[in-house]
């Protein structure tokens, strides 16, 4: 594999648009090349998957991955703030835990006693 793209890097230096007036030999060499580093990844990719047993590291509904214990609903609570709000928020670290933090007391409060 690594002569294969030894020998394509040769082809992508040597044929370059400003060099070549055949079009077509440029758009082969650049498919060539592109379906090579394709070929590559997936054999890194099989790699992996072999080293991890055969097994992807994350799969979907995977028990192992992040959990917490106040989860966070899937679809975001979203509203229009005052103009500049938006760029002020970025300043301010952790500021979403906060703005939920706000939100909790805002709904307590609201409840009727």
């Amino acid at each position: 594999m690594d002569t294969l793209l030894k020998m394509l890097k040769l082809i992508e230096d040597w044929i370059v648009p400003e060099r070549s007036k055949n079009i077509e030999s440029v758009r082969l060499a650049i498919e060539i090349m592109s379906k090579a580093r394709a070929r590559e990844a997936d054999q890194k990719t099989t790699e992996i998957i072999q080293k991890n047993g055969g097994e992807m590291t994350f799969k979907k509904g995977n028990k192992l991955g992040f959990t917490s214990e106040n989860p966070l609903e899937k679809n975001p609570i979203c509203f229009l703030g005052r103009v500049g709000q938006k760029e002020a928020l970025k300043n301010i670290p952790n500021w979403q835990a906060q703005v939920r933090d706000f939100m909790d007391t805002l709904i307590d409060r609201s409840k009727p006693s």
